[in-house]
């Protein structure tokens, strides 16, 4: 990981740490610890879900957890599934769309 238990030593008292990345950049058993011992990190966000973390008896909203794929919703599914129908549709008129040009 990026970030462990020497790298959070060295940070300031009352950090949050917010991670748009995978849990994997993170010693999560470090972020933990500090966190329950009220150590370094008062609070931590992730884009992932961490078992470590779910599994933990930290104070509630110090963690806060969104699946990765917190984007995907049903409105952007359909969004996108509608733009693939109509790009098959261009090309076999021969007259493709959204085309990236040199």
């Amino acid at each position: 990981p990026l970030i462990g238990k020497q790298q959070i030593q060295k940070m300031k008292k009352g950090v949050y740490i917010v991670n748009p990345s995978r849990s994997s950049l993170v010693d999560n058993e470090a972020v933990v610890e500090s966190i329950n011992n009220n150590d370094t990190i008062a609070g931590y966000a992730v884009d992932d879900t961490v078992e470590e973390m779910l599994n933990s008896n930290i104070v509630p909203g110090k963690i806060l957890q969104t699946g990765h794929t917190a984007w995907y919703s049903d409105e952007a599914i359909c969004r996108g599934t509608e733009q693939w129908v109509q790009n098959i549709i261009s090309l076999i008129k021969n007259k493709p769309i959204n085309v990236i040009k040199d």
